[in-house]
């Protein structure tokens, strides 16, 4: 009852981490409403997986339609609810047996390999989605335009243990894993900052917004264009701010900055990590100054 396919990078031979069932459960419990009489595929899922048996064993409970599930065993496990039927495909979510699957189907949970995210996103397209991925993958072309127009949203909770192949558990992927989703997330914490803006944080060399190192320090007064950790994602009020773009190396959305040879998130020649580029919004309720 593991998930069998999360490697952490190309690269790594030592990559097998399997999803615990109590991570899907406390994640997929959220959406109730929203999986209602939809065609669940799991399409990076063997028979084993914690997904399979939460979807076969919750069927009724969550009214699903219909399951699918599929994955390099290659055998595709279809569930009406009453009958579990099993055939042999090319189970590669990448292969046309595959595909044709993800065509009869609403909606996509599943956990598949770190390597081949990008690939991932690329093949389910305009599908409805809950996944687990690197938080590092935000940045990724396919992905953050999607975040940035409020499409995909990142979900409840952050698995951080997995299974290894022994039975033992790792906690060698503890704060690099997040949900990612379509479906609405309501009611999820989030943080409003309380500090003030008094000229202490400088602006990169290369693009025109302020440095925040830390989200608790990100001004509450302070309107115009901030660069701010990824992990701020995990509790915008998405009512208070607006995500602009996304630097590093260059910027993801707004391809009109960059400069050879050097860093969009420079400070006096210093590169910092990714950021999150936002603007508090025109019509926000300025929570500091209340």
């Amino acid at each position: 009852m593991c998930h069998k396919n999360l490697p952490t990078a190309k690269t790594v031979k030592d990559d097998e981490f399997y999803t615990r069932i109590e991570d899907v459960m406390c994640e997929v419990v959220k959406y109730k409403d929203h999986l209602k009489g939809m065609v669940v595929y799991c399409n990076c899922d063997n028979a084993e997986s914690a997904f399979t048996w939460f979807f076969t064993t919750y069927f009724h409970v969550f009214g699903i339609k219909r399951l699918y599930c599929s994955g390099l065993a290659g055998f595709c496990l279809e569930y009406d609810g009453i009958r579990t039927k099993k055939h042999r495909i090319d189970g590669d979510f990448r292969s046309q047996d595959c595909r044709e699957i993800l065509t009869k189907s609403d909606i996509v949970i599943t956990n598949p390999p770190f390597s081949l995210f990008r690939e991932w996103l690329t093949v389910v397209g305009a599908k409805e989605f809950l996944v687990i991925g690197n938080k590092n993958a935000i940045a990724c072309k396919e992905l953050f335009p999607q975040i940035q127009s409020g499409r995909v949203m990142l979900g409840y909770s952050k698995p951080s243990l997995f299974y290894r192949p022994d039975g033992s558990l790792t906690d060698k992927l503890q704060g690099l894993c997040r949900w990612f989703t379509t479906l609405q997330v309501i009611n999820k914490p989030t943080w409003m900052p309380t500090c003030s803006y008094n000229g202490q944080f400088l602006q990169y060399d290369h693009y025109p917004a302020i440095n925040v190192d830390s989200v608790k320090q990100i001004p509450a007064d302070y309107k115009g264009l901030m660069g701010v950790p990824i992990t701020f994602l995990d509790c915008m009020d998405y009512s208070t701010y607006e995500i602009v773009d996304l630097i590093y190396r260059y910027a993801v959305l707004d391809k009109s900055y960059g400069v050879k040879g050097s860093q969009l998130t420079e400070i006096d020649g210093q590169p910092k990590y990714s950021r999150l580029i936002i603007r508090k919004k025109h019509n926000s309720i300025n929570t500091f100054n209340a």
